[in-house]
C-alpha cells in the first residue's frame, strides 16, 4: 500500500472573512495535519476565522464557484497545494 492512500485532499474556506483568501487546498494525513502546515508557513487564518469549513475533496472539480487550479500544486502529494507554496512550482522554498 502506497503511503498516499493514507492522504486526504481538503479545501478550507472561511465564508465570514470576506478579507481571506477565497480558500486554501491541503493535502496531509488530518485536518490537524493540514492545519499545523499551514501555520508553519504563517497562515493563521484558521485560528482567526470567524468560521472554518473544511471539505474532504477528489479533484479540483470538487471546489464549489471557482478554478483554482491553473494556480495550484499537484494534489497529490502531501503538502499546501492552493496557494502553491511547499509542493510542486515552490517546493524549494525559494
Amino acid at each position: 500500500m502506497d503511503v498516499r492512500d493514507h492522504l486526504s485532499r481538503y479545501w478550507i474556506t472561511f465564508p465570514d472573512d470576506s478579507t481571506f483568501p477565497i480558500g486554501q487546498g491541503v493535502t496531509a494525513y488530518s485536518h490537524d495535519d493540514a492545519f499545523s502546515m499551514l501555520a508553519a508557513r504563517g497562515y493563521d487564518f484558521h485560528v482567526r476565522a470567524q468560521r472554518v469549513e473544511v471539505r474532504e475533496i477528489q479533484s479540483f472539480d470538487d471546489i464549489p464557484n471557482y478554478d483554482v487550479s491553473g494556480a495550484s500544486g499537484p494534489l497529490r502529494f502531501r503538502g499546501i497545494w492552493y496557494p502553491c507554496l511547499n509542493i510542486g512550482l515552490d517546493a524549494s522554498g525559494r
